[in-house]
């Protein structure tokens, strides 16, 4: 759950990430504030989330080398947390690759990597 609003290039952002019920699961919520600064082909966003009893920092930033091809990186302070660095390609409007690497912030420090792929539906 989310909330935010832009004015100009600034972003400004605040919600609940991590929470679930149902299916036998639960999970604490994560209070969350972001503010981001969209310019160009820049993209910066520095918040903080409250996970478990700690504050952790978060940070990100994407360049778009194309209009459907941006390089990423973002990190997230905390234990279970990673440093990431990977690509973000728009296939289609709907469909997106976003191929990455991610170093952990806890030892022992192995390098990762990952892909998401991502089909996105409009429902209103």
């Amino acid at each position: 759950m989310e909330a935010g609003f832009q004015q100009g290039p600034d972003l400004y952002a605040a919600g609940i990430a991590g929470w679930t019920s149902g299916s036998g699961t639960q999970g604490d919520p994560q209070p969350f504030v972001e503010y981001g600064y969209y310019r160009g082909r820049h993209k910066a966003i520095a918040g903080v989330i409250r996970a478990g009893s700690q504050t952790q920092a978060i940070l990100g930033y994407a360049y778009g080398l194309t209009e459907k091809l941006q390089v990423q990186g973002d990190w997230q302070s905390g234990s279970g947390n990673s440093v990431t660095l990977g690509l973000g390609w728009s296939v289609t409007p709907n469909l997106s690759f976003n191929p990455a690497l991610y170093l952990p912030n806890d030892k022992p420090r192995k390098l990762l990597g990952y892909g998401v792929l991502s089909w996105n539906v409009v429902a209103f």
